[in-house]
């Protein structure tokens, strides 16, 4: 069982500990080869709750994801990854007065 200082443990703070994960593969990892794996592997992954289930989003053809719940949040991830700063704040500049932020902005406030 992995110790309590493992990735998910510092993620995830009381979440149960679980022996095997699933890949979107289908091939199945321990916590601790997950873990590994997942350290070695500069990547920034996105995830989204459908139909029970956490999904990963995928980034467009520039690298960058679209939040499907806080809508105009984009992020740069190719850019994020290579430590780059100036795009991603430019990404999220362009993201923060996009048409998809201000409805969805409109939307907050509507609900008073």
């Amino acid at each position: 069982m992995p110790d309590d200082n493992s990735l998910l443990d510092r993620m995830y703070p009381g979440m149960p500990a679980l022996p095997l994960l699933m890949l979107g593969s289908g091939d199945r990892l321990t916590r601790e080869e997950f873990e590994r794996r997942y350290a070695a592997t500069p990547q920034l992954d996105w995830y989204v709750w459908r139909d029970g289930a956490y999904s990963p989003l995928a980034s467009n053809t520039q690298g960058i994801i679209r939040s499907l719940v806080f809508s105009g949040l984009w992020l740069a991830t190719i850019a994020w990854l290579a430590d780059n700063i100036q795009p991603v704040l430019a990404v999220l500049q362009q993201s923060l007065y996009s048409t998809e932020q201000a409805a969805f902005k409109q939307q907050l406030v509507s609900r008073g």
